[in-house]
This record gives structure tokens, sequence and C-alpha cells, in this order.
């Protein structure tokens, strides 16, 4: 008797919010360049930095999100054994979470050791 595996719901969930923090990186350049070509810098100002404000939020929440539900996953499809599937959604979720996780680590000591430099 042969039984199909089932999808790890886990490994969906951190695959997803992997996704969503990855596409948050465009959300910029599209709003400034497809949506609102042609306005001005107080425009920008105005609008997108906030919309990007709360991207940043969205993006770090969607990060670890990926990460620590990649984790849990793998554990859980290590538990099912032979029933369940999805670990390459596991990874792909944590390796996109962390990434963003490690890349906005990097750019805050850049920043930091900046503004210390100046």
């Amino acid at each position: 008797m042969q039984t199909s595996k089932r999808l790890n719901r886990m490994a969906l969930i951190s695959f997803i919010f992997g996704l969503v923090a990855l596409f948050s990186l465009g959300l910029y350049w599209a709003l400034q360049t497809l949506i609102f070509p042609n306005q001005t810098v107080e425009f920008a100002n105005r609008v997108i930095l906030p919309i990007m404000d709360g991207s940043t939020t969205v993006r770090n929440f969607c990060a670890l999100t990926a990460l620590v539900s990649g984790i849990i996953a793998l554990h859980q499809i290590k538990k099912a054994g032979q029933f369940e599937k999805g670990k390459l959604f596991a990874w792909i979720g944590i390796v996109l979470g962390s990434s963003w996780i490690l890349f906005g680590i990097a750019v805050g000591i850049i920043f930091s050791l900046a503004k210390l430099l100046h």
C-alpha cells in the first residue's frame, strides 16, 4: 500500500513569507519608476517614504517568520518521517529569511560605522 506524502504547512508558510520579504525589495523601485514616475522629491518624501517605512517593518517580520517557521518545519518533517514532504520549501524560507536578517545587520553596521567616522 502506497501512501502519498502531505506537504508540511510550516514549510509552505516559511516559503511564502520568504518570498514576500524578497519581493518587498522591489517595492521602492516600482513605486518610484512605475507608479509615480514624474513626481518631485517633496512628493517622494511625503508619500513614498512612509510606504517604505511600513514595507521595512513587513519585510523584517516576514524574514523572521520565514526563518523560524522553516526551522520548525524541518523538525516536523524529520519527526514525521516518510509521511511529510516540504524540505525544499523550508530550506528556501530559511535561506531567504536569514539572508534578509544578515543583510539588515550588515547595513546597520556599515551605516553606524560611517556615522562614527564622519
